[in-house]
């Protein structure tokens, strides 16, 4: 064998050593993103699960369950040198992810049985689904809300006297939220005002109450910066309907109140919230009571318990009764079902249209107190009239109460003067003695007399006329003969 094969052979033996080295590291490089890969391929199925889980409701991974396998699985990472794997039972699902992918990223090495045998604590979630319509329930007709915004200035402009009569007082109320912009109000939108206020008292308890439906008037800014130095957007409102100086008030109240010591603060709402069961589901009787009215807070903290229509008549609340399928507990025809048990539901409430109708009666009530009350002055009015005609009347009657006294005593002279004549009368018409004693003729005697006297007078120029025409045919009939 020549030198230069031993040369040869020589360098092949070295060259195999190296190649064997690199071969080796090469395995050791494959076992090692082997190790990696299979990590991650673990993770990513327990993330895809994780993530569907978080989609759509399940268990949800918490921390580590301290079992055996966890044990084993430091002492496993311990053999290699390598401390910083020190996971325990608290610890949780993303930082065992972070302490495992580092561990085979340091050592390149990875126990897969033990991996898998790893188990955590799980806790039923609700998924992103459920959570999308809970968010589309709770928004439902709401639409838009602005939050934070703060009461400026009231004003209130008295209302000036027309000949139709007299207008209701204007009142205008600026708010702001301290946004350079209105952040979508615009001019002739309808809101609608609460007022949110947390007492210090009360940590966590949050009291609205209603203030009204406005208009936005007009949208602008004021010279005045707010916090970080920009000009601030200002809306003007006025409220839709009169107010009553009650509800005036409480809006003059509440805006003294904005900005002091108690977190007070408006809100406005583009469409008036809906009722709804859930509504004060998350608040405590205690807080219910403070939140609520009394004659009818007692139906929102029996809602939703167990009952029956016995109880709710107990309780004195109104609603109905449902079974765990949301269904009314009554029969085909409608009849309540005595005695089976299920879940009380109170009535639920248009707030919106009892806002409405609850105006239209006021408006008519203050329609009828005007009614009334100008019935009252024409009343007062001709009560006044009336009695003005009554002293009259009785001024009337005075006058001819004594022109009727004074009638009667003349009356009575009048009568007696009558009497008298009446019996000179008598006397004259039957006659009366003379002073000798003897009866002289009356009237009527007399009346007689002439009568007969008024005949023979008659009877004699009768005689007379027949004469004087016989004597006249006599002459005539001599001076004929001639």
């Amino acid at each position: 064998m020549s030198i230069w094969n031993k040369i040869l052979i020589g360098f092949i033996a070295v060259g195999s050593l190296v190649f064997f080295y690199l071969a080796m590291r090469t395995l050791k490089t494959q076992e090692h993103w082997r190790n990696m890969a299979d990590a991650c391929e673990y993770f990513l199925a327990k993330d895809k699960e994780c993530s569907i889980v978080l989609s759509e409701g399940g268990q949800e991974l918490l921390t580590l369950d301290d079992n055996d396998a966890v044990r084993q699985l430091r002492e496993f990472y311990k053999k290699y040198n390598y401390a910083g794997f020190n996971v325990t039972g608290e610890t949780k699902w993303p930082d065992f992810k972070k302490a495992v992918l580092e561990a085979v990223s340091k050592t390149g090495k990875l126990d897969r049985n033990l991996l898998a045998a790893c188990k955590f604590k799980t806790e039923e979630t609700l998924g992103l689904g459920h959570w999308r319509m809970v968010l589309k329930k709770a928004t439902l007709n709401r639409s838009r809300i602005w939050d934070n915004f703060v009461s400026q200035e009231v004003t209130v402009a008295k209302a000036e006297k027309t000949e139709k009569g007299t207008d209701r007082d204007k009142v205008v109320v600026k708010v702001t939220d301290a946004q350079p912009e209105a952040q979508g109000i615009v001019p002739k939108m309808l809101v609608y005002v609460f007022d949110r206020r947390k007492e210090e008292t009360d940590t966590g308890v949050d009291y609205i109450s209603y203030l009204g439906e406005f208009a936005v008037e007009s949208v602008g800014t004021e010279d005045r910066p707010n916090v970080i130095g920009e000009k601030q957007a200002v809306v003007q409102l006025s409220p839709t309907k009169a107010l009553t100086p009650q509800e005036l008030e409480t809006l003059k109240a509440s805006h003294a109140e904005c900005g002091g010591k108690k977190t007070r603060v408006w809100v406005l709402y583009e469409r008036l919230p809906l009722d709804e069961n859930g509504l004060f589901a998350n608040r405590t009787d205690e807080e219910k009571e403070k939140l609520l009215r009394t004659d009818s807070v007692k139906e929102y903290v029996k809602d939703g318990q167990p009952a029956t229509w016995e109880d709710m008549e107990a309780w004195g609340v109104t609603g109905e009764l449902v079974d765990a399928a949301g269904l009314p507990l009554v029969d085909e025809q409608g009849n309540k079902k005595a005695g089976e048990k299920g879940f009380y539901r109170r009535t639920l409430r248009d707030y919106q249209a009892l806002f409405g109708w609850y105006d239209n009666q006021r408006i008519i009530m203050n329609d009828l107190l005007a009614t009334i009350k100008h019935d009252a002055e024409q009343l007062t009015t001709a009560a006044a009239e009336a009695k003005q005609d009554v002293d009259l009347c009785k001024q009337e009657v005075a006058a001819l109460t004594a022109e009727s006294n004074r009638l009667q005593v003349e009356r009575k002279l009048a009568v007696a003067h009558f009497k008298a004549v009446e019996q000179r009368l008598g006397e004259f018409l039957k006659g009366f003695k003379k002073p000798d004693g003897s009866w002289q003729k009356g009237l009527v005697d007399l009346l007689k007399d002439n009568e007969e006297l008024s005949k023979e007078v008659s009877r004699q120029q009768f005689e007379a006329v027949r004469r004087i025409d016989e004597r006249t045919r006599t002459m005539a009939s001599a001076g004929e003969g001639r």
